[in-house]
């Protein structure tokens, strides 16, 4: 059996009502040399049986995988990778949906500029009212950029994996960790050294449904601990060697944005003592990460003549 020139990993928890759009945006696809690997992460609703109609109707196009509950997507992608069977793929979740032309764009910007990693623009639309909150990734227009760590668009690349098809073979041997809220920030630390050059087109092709409750905004005081322990482990990963070295710069600035910016921000919706915690987190990067403070991409110059972000 000829083998697929571009795997989507759809993850499924619980969704039957959002699913079925979801499938059918990949099944009506424009690049027709896909197969679709879809994980039911143990549901208990009826999305097993929306997955199991789509693959009686298009069974070349369908591969469905069923599993216990893993307690977030990170178990569900994990299966999905180890079932890849093409050299490129990309992740939807199943609640979301993509445009027609989301494979076959991501896959020409992949292998045309011989890049590791392709992505492009998404709209975050608002679940319960359907309307677009906001768009990312369409401001820098069609480019490659290597992985240096010398153009700040590297930094402000948003870290979830759905808007991006990745080089099988060089993240292969990656998996997500079981961590709450930022899973998809590690994965994409871990994957940068790996990466040579990383291709962006400013078409949004992924349409990222909004959840309230969402674990993005329920981040807990006691996942501080973890998110520091990992920040290490990929600084560790980043000291291996000369090569991965060059990212260090880059690694103080994401540590900086996502964990002194951004989930500081979600720890603000729960936390009883944020200066405390401000505090704590400012030490924690002043000790580990204090490149930050001398990043070239964080001063006033460069934001005049760049763009402020």
């Amino acid at each position: 059996m000829k083998k697929p020139k571009f795997s989507i990993i759809v993850t499924v928890y619980n969704i039957e009502e959002q699913l079925g759009r979801c499938l059918n945006s990949l099944v009506n696809q424009s690049f027709h040399d896909i197969e679709i690997i879809v994980v039911n992460d143990g549901s208990t609703d009826h999305s097993q049986d929306v997955i199991d109609q789509f693959h009686k109707n298009y069974p070349d196009l369908i591969r469905p995988f069923i599993q216990k509950n893993s307690g977030g997507d990170w178990g569900a992608r994990n299966t999905g990778i180890k079932h890849v069977s093409s050299p490129f793929f990309s992740f939807v979740d199943g609640d979301d949906y993509v445009h027609p032309d989301y494979a076959l764009k991501l896959y020409e910007a992949i292998t045309k500029n011989n890049a590791d990693m392709a992505v492009c623009g998404l709209d975050r639309i608002d679940i319960e009212s359907g309307k677009k909150v906001t768009t990312d990734m369409n401001q820098y227009g069609y480019k490659t950029i290597d992985t240096s760590g010398n153009d700040s668009i590297l930094a402000f690349i948003n870290p979830g994996p759905c808007n991006k098809a990745y080089r099988y073979e060089k993240v292969k041997h990656l998996r997500f960790e079981a961590i709450r809220g930022s899973c998809d920030l590690f994965f994409m630390l871990a994957a940068m050294p790996s990466l040579e050059k990383i291709t962006i087109i400013p078409d949004s092709l992924y349409y990222y449904m909004m959840h309230r409750d969402s674990q993005i905004f329920n981040i807990k005081d006691s996942d501080l601990k973890v998110f520091e322990n990992n920040f290490l482990k990929i600084k560790k990963l980043y000291n291996k060697n000369k090569k991965n070295q060059r990212l260090l710069n880059y690694l103080d600035l994401m540590v900086f944005i996502h964990f002194g910016i951004s989930i500081m921000y979600r720890v603000s919706y729960n936390s009883d003592n944020l200066r405390k915690k401000s505090k704590e987190i400012l030490q924690f990067l002043n000790t580990n990460f204090k490149g930050w403070r001398a990043s070239p991409f964080l001063t006033f110059k460069y934001s005049e003549k760049k763009g402020f972000k």
